[in-house]
């Protein structure tokens, strides 16, 4: 695809090439055997993601373009992504981080940066639930997407 910043090598990167290319099957594939330190924390997000990648479609997107950028907070080592709607220009941020046995967990990052802004973004499509984000953030915004 030519939208891939890499060949897929790791299992990091081919993650992030099946989110950018929207197809939830293929990642729930590459993410369901994980080790969990919290039992059915994969399952709570793969159905978080499919819902999130649903709305992309729902909104003509038929790929995420991804910028690279990182967590400014919980994780400023681990390599991050916004992945943005090719039609919709809505985004959303994960990081990819290895805890300390070396298993991979992707986590949404409500600390993200990137390297430029976006001149018109979208909504931002979340995908912890609302009564989460409401309590983490403390408020949200008409714009968001709530998941």
């Amino acid at each position: 695809m030519p939208y891939t910043l890499r060949p897929l090598k790791t299992l990091d990167d081919a993650v992030r090439h099946f989110i950018q290319d929207l197809d939830f099957d293929m990642v729930q594939l590459l993410l369901k055997d994980i080790p969990e330190e919290e039992p059915g924390e994969i399952e709570l997000f793969l159905l978080r993601l499919e819902r999130a990648l649903e709305y992309f479609k729902d909104q003509g997107d038929t790929h995420l373009n991804v910028v690279q950028g990182k967590c400014t907070s919980c994780y400023p080592k681990s390599t991050g992504f916004s992945f943005v709607g090719n039609v919709s220009k809505c985004y959303m941020n994960l990081i990819f981080h290895h805890n300390c046995k070396g298993h991979l967990d992707v986590m949404e990052c409500n600390q993200f940066k990137t390297s430029f802004t976006a001149k018109n973004p979208g909504k931002r499509v979340y995908l912890e639930d609302e009564s989460f984000r409401l309590f983490t953030l403390g408020d949200a915004k008409e714009d968001d997407v709530p998941f």
